[in-house]
């Protein structure tokens, strides 16, 4: 089955993309979103090995 996704205008996008990335940005400088980050890593390294 194909999922379908909302007709969002481009510059809506951008507008909300503009909003995050600050706070996204924040969390992956501070220790908690870099151990976060690097979970994610080795996860994805295991997976690939598989």
């Amino acid at each position: 089955m194909r999922k379908t996704y909302p007709n969002i205008p481009q510059h809506e996008m951008d507008a909300l993309a503009r909003c995050l990335l600050p706070y996204i940005q924040k969390f992956y400088e501070s220790e908690e979103g870099k151990q976060a980050f690097e979970a994610w890593r080795r996860e994805q390294k295991a997976q690939a090995k598989h």
